[in-house]
């Protein structure tokens, strides 16, 4: 019942703060990632989103401030960390080979 939802916010809430926690020690550092969708060709409503979404090489969810095609590897320089992934500005990048 009602303790059971309790304790599963509050672990819910653990976890929120242990992964931000995790995600925050990667900030000022330098990651490799692979773009994912750039978001320049699908915008929502009319208006385009200059950013790529990345996935690090460790796996967490990347928003880049460059647009890039995707399958493109990037170096990122990390700036923050977010709720759902990090935040990073590209170095450079080169497309990936099959």
């Amino acid at each position: 019942g009602v303790a059971v939802r309790e304790r599963m916010a509050a672990l819910r809430a653990l976890i929120d703060q242990k992964n931000l926690s995790y995600r925050s020690t990667f900030t000022g550092k330098e990651l490799s990632a692979v773009t994912l969708i750039s978001t320049a060709d699908s915008s929502q409503r009319g208006v385009p989103k200059r950013h790529s979404t990345a996935l690090t090489d460790n796996f967490l969810p990347l928003e880049l401030d460059t647009v890039y095609p995707a399958n493109t590897v990037v170096s990122a320089h990390i700036t923050k960390a977010t709720e759902h992934g990090l935040c990073g500005t590209a170095l450079h990048g080169m497309a990936a080979t099959a």
